[in-house]
């Protein structure tokens, strides 16, 4: 997701929502929710070198380079729209906000809007 790579981001997904149990809808949108979240506070922090972004999320340099790529392909406002759009998925799978899309579609489209081509634009 972080690269933008729109097949292998999907690709990802569909590998996961084969097996719903061991990878839970509400745990996926979790884990991405964290990732957001920290993508935009070390975009807020301008966090940005390997290094850096290693030390301040207590990573190896290895895994810190996931989110330096991350980090030139999000702004800020569309990282902030991307936590936006993971809180609306949250409240569609909580029933807090009504919907007939199974748990599989709403992950799905959360990820088109993440990646779709006007979120990059922001």
């Amino acid at each position: 997701i972080g690269a933008r790579q729109v097949a292998r981001a999907h690709l990802t997904l569909d590998q996961m929502l084969r097996n719903p149990k061991e990878n839970p809808a509400i745990v996926v949108l979790g884990q991405l929710g964290t990732y957001f979240s920290k993508l935009a506070a070390l975009k807020q922090q301008r966090i940005e070198g390997e290094a850096a972004v290693a030390q301040a999320l207590g990573l190896h340099r290895f895994v810190a380079r996931n989110y330096v790529t991350a980090l030139r392909h999000f702004s800020y406002p569309q990282l902030t729209q991307a936590l936006h759009a993971v809180v609306e998925a949250d409240h569609a799978l909580k029933g807090i906000t009504p919907t007939r899309m199974p748990e599989q579609h709403i992950l799905k489209t959360l990820l088109y809007r993440v990646l779709q081509t006007d979120l990059r634009a922001a």
